[in-house]
């Protein structure tokens, strides 16, 4: 058996997606919505023992803007372990400067915690997307080089190699999968 997966807070269509490509690399994946994943009373307890019959999680994808503090307690419970991987999705919808700053704030700060665990093999890497560039479809006149959407099952792809062994140095990414809109 593969490794054991939380996916929270991405659309429907995102999660199932990822759900069937860490499925065909034998991983248990739960989806969770973003009400059940507030719930957890203890981040590190839930993703730390056993409770209840459930694994310990080793990879975490979040498509909700979780405080860094519940990042850094979720990725330390996978350091304790020795091995884990969590994926950021953002969902760019304000490219104002403002809105901007924050993010470049939020990823320093997201880079920094990344620098800290890696050597304990922890990896956090970020895939910036717009809520627009992932719909069900694979075309669309949005406004894109190309012109056409980004594809659930592509980004399914790019988490799946952020959760891999051979991903284990690459760390602190912020990878703009926005079909050439420049979003980051």
């Amino acid at each position: 058996m593969g490794r054991y997966a939380w996916v929270v807070g991405t659309n429907r269509d995102m999660s199932e997606a990822i759900r069937r490509r860490l499925a065909r690399l034998d991983h248990e994946t739960s989806l969770m919505s973003d009400d059940e994943f507030s719930d957890c009373r203890d981040t590190q307890l839930a993703i730390a023992s056993s409770e209840e019959g459930r694994r310990p999680i080793d990879i975490c994808v979040i498509g909700i803007a979780m405080p860094l503090e519940r990042i850094a307690k979720l990725a330390e419970a996978m350091a304790q372990r020795g091995w884990g991987r969590v994926v950021l999705i953002e969902w760019i919808e304000d490219c104002s400067s403002a809105a901007n700053a924050a993010q470049r704030g939020r990823q320093d700060s997201i880079r920094k915690l990344a620098s800290q665990l890696v050597s304990r093999g922890v990896t956090i890497n970020t895939i910036v997307t717009s809520r627009e560039s992932t719909q069900v479809g694979e075309f669309s006149s949005v406004h894109s080089a190309s012109e056409r959407m980004s594809k659930n099952e592509e980004i399914a792809g790019l988490v799946a190699y952020f959760t891999s062994d051979e991903a284990g140095s690459l760390t602190g990414a912020r990878i703009a999968f926005d079909v050439g809109r420049r979003l980051h």
